[in-house]
């Protein structure tokens, strides 16, 4: 099964690039898996289970790279105190000059922050939403994609600002220009629908409150339906999936919390809101972790 191959589907015009050649990564394989850790009062992974299963050499690599991950100790009411979660895992791997793979630690996030199906009082957290349209000029070149967008939603729930933090054209290889071209056509469309929604303040999580207001991030996903050769744009954990991304561009308008770490643009699944307020801090950058 082959990847799409942008640059031969692109017989139509587009816009102006918010997105430019500059901002492209080079393609990258990612899977992501479930697991269950504990944190010790010195930071250290104490635990490892993992909740999706992976061949064992790979199982065995991932679960060096998240015990090898140190965190900040965790304060619960003025004392530090052994931490048990679940955690995301993103891992990519990139070719080696020798034909190996050579693995990475990309990110972490944690699904229990993440999951927001109602507020308080059984409220949803969004009051208002409207649909995101899949641009004509995107469609035409057959291209699926991931959007992670930041919201700042300002104290009566009304969007104040609103960005796109990464995009992403799914199981797809496309020059730099060409990929910039059609991230930029599904970015717009995002922003036009997305600063339309409005939250209710009494529902949002605590995680999510940044001064008066509140900054969540959102994920959009843009999908025709199967790929080629019935190739299905989603990939289950464990799965490896091919991604041309864009670098992350956080807005100047939002303060990103200190050794936080925050989700990447396909760590969240529909439904799921994250805050930029984790409890769970690094102590040293994530390729600490080795590769």
């Amino acid at each position: 099964m082959r990847p799409i191959l942008l640059a031969a589907l692109l017989a139509v015009p587009f816009a102006a690039s918010a997105v430019s050649s500059a901002d492209i990564q080079a393609p990258v394989l990612i899977t992501r898996i479930d697991c269950h850790i504990v944190i010790d009062t010195t930071g250290r992974v104490a635990e490892y289970r993992p909740k999706t299963t992976l061949p064992a050499p790979l199982g065995d690599r991932v679960r060096d790279m998240v015990m090898a991950v140190r965190f900040q100790p965790v304060e619960m009411d003025g004392r530090v105190v052994n931490a048990e979660t679940d955690m995301r895992v993103a891992i990519t791997a990139a070719e080696t000059s020798d034909g190996g793979l050579k693995l990475a630690l990309d990110n972490l996030s944690f699904p229990n922050a993440l999951k927001m199906p109602s507020g308080a009082g059984g409220k949803p957290p969004l009051a208002q939403k409207f649909s995101v349209e899949f641009p004509e000029a995107a469609l035409r070149t057959g291209a699926n994609a991931d959007l992670l967008a930041v919201l700042h939603f300002g104290p009566d729930g009304r969007v104040v600002d609103a960005a796109i933090e990464q995009s992403a054209l799914v199981r797809t290889r496309a020059r730099p220009a060409d990929a910039a071209a059609v991230l930029s056509a599904f970015e717009k469309a995002t922003l036009k629908a997305l600063r339309r929604w409005r939250a209710d303040p009494e529902a949002m999580p605590a995680d999510s409150r940044v001064g008066d207001g509140f900054v969540s991030y959102i994920p959009v996903s843009f999908r025709i339906g199967a790929g080629p050769e019935s190739m299905p744009a989603d990939a289950k954990p464990g799965e490896w999936m091919l991604e041309t991304r864009s670098t992350r561009r956080v807005p100047t308008w939002m303060t990103v919390v200190e050794h936080a770490p925050q989700p990447g643009v396909a760590d969240l699944a529909d439904g799921e809101m994250a805050g930029i307020n984790t409890r769970f801090r690094l102590a040293v950058p994530l390729d600490a972790a080795g590769s």
